[in-house]
C-alpha cells in the first residue's frame, strides 16, 4: 500500500497508471485504486478461507510474511515443525494407553486355549475342541508338553481347516521356548471350533510321578476383536 510500484509487481492490481490523477476505481486517483484493490483481495481471501480452513492461517498472514526476513521465516517454519512433531509424539503415547480410541473395530491380542485332562503314566488319546468367545486370527500355537515324546499331535484344525498337511508332529515342537514357530491359520469366530487331536504316550518325565493329574494345554494366540469385558 505504501509502494504502488511494488504493489503492481506483486499483482495486487492491474493496469496501474502512476502518472494519472485518477484511476479506474471510483475516480479517487492512485490512492483510491490501491484502496479498492486491497478491499477486493481481502474479500477474495475471506471467501477462500471459508472453503479452505486448513490454509486460513497462511492467507491471514501472507502480508506479514512479505515483510519478514528470511531468518524470521525460517524460525517460523521450525516452530511449526516442532509443534507438529510434539503433536505426533503425544498421539503415539496416547495410542500406548488406548490404541483403539476412536475406531469402530477394536482389536487386541488374545489367547484362546483348549484343555485336555491327563493322568501321568496312563497312555490315552487327545481330543480337545472349543469355540472362542470372539473372532480371533491365531498366529502362534503353544503347547505345554514337558518333553519330546510326551504327546504326538495328529491334527490341528482351525475353522474346519487342518493346518497340519503332513504326518504327526511332536507337541514339544510348539513349546513356549520354541523360536520362530508360526502357522498361517484362518480366522476363527464363535460359530466355528478349533480342534487338537493326538496321543499321550504315557511317559512320566521328572518331576512328575505316576498318577499325577496333568492338564495338557494348547494355546492359540493372535489378534482378536475386543470383547465387552476387554
Amino acid at each position: 500500500m505504501r509502494s504502488p510500484a511494488t504493489a503492481a509487481l506483486l499483482g495486487v492490481f492491474e493496469g496501474a497508471d502512476f502518472g494519472a490523477d485518477f484511476g479506474g476505481f471510483g475516480g479517487f486517483g492512485i490512492e483510491g485504486d490501491l484502496h479498492a484493490a486491497a478491499q477486493s483481495v481481502a474479500m477474495e481471501r475471506s471467501d477462500w478461507r471459508h472453503g479452505n480452513v486448513g490454509n486460513a492461517r497462511v492467507l491471514a498472514n501472507d502480508a506479514a510474511h512479505l515483510r519478514m526476513s528470511s531468518r524470521q521465516i525460517e524460525q517460523l517454519r521450525k516452530d511449526e515443525q516442532r509443534e507438529a512433531t510434539l503433536a505426533s509424539r503425544e498421539r503415539a503415547r496416547l495410542d500406548m494407553l488406548d490404541p483403539n480410541e476412536g475406531l469402530a473395530v477394536k482389536i487386541s491380542r488374545y489367547s484362546f486355549s483348549l484343555n485336555q485332562n491327563l493322568v501321568i503314566g496312563t497312555a490315552t488319546g487327545i481330543l480337545a475342541t472349543l469355540q472362542p468367545d470372539t473372532k480371533i486370527r491365531p498366529q502362534r500355537v503353544v503347547m505345554n508338553a514337558p518333553c519330546y515324546g510326551f504327546i504326538t499331535v495328529t491334527t490341528i484344525k482351525v475353522a474346519n481347516v487342518s493346518v497340519l498337511v503332513g504326518g504327526s508332529e511332536d507337541a514339544f515342537t510348539y513349546s513356549a521356548t520354541s523360536v520362530g514357530i508360526h502357522l498361517d491359520m484362518p480366522t476363527l469366530d464363535p460359530s466355528n471350533r478349533a480342534t487338537v487331536q493326538g496321543n499321550y504316550a504315557g511317559l512320566a518325565p521328572p518331576p512328575f510321578a505316576v498318577g499325577y493329574a496333568y492338564l495338557f494345554v494348547t494355546t492359540l494366540q493372535g489378534p482378536a476383536t475386543v470383547t465387552a469385558g476387554g
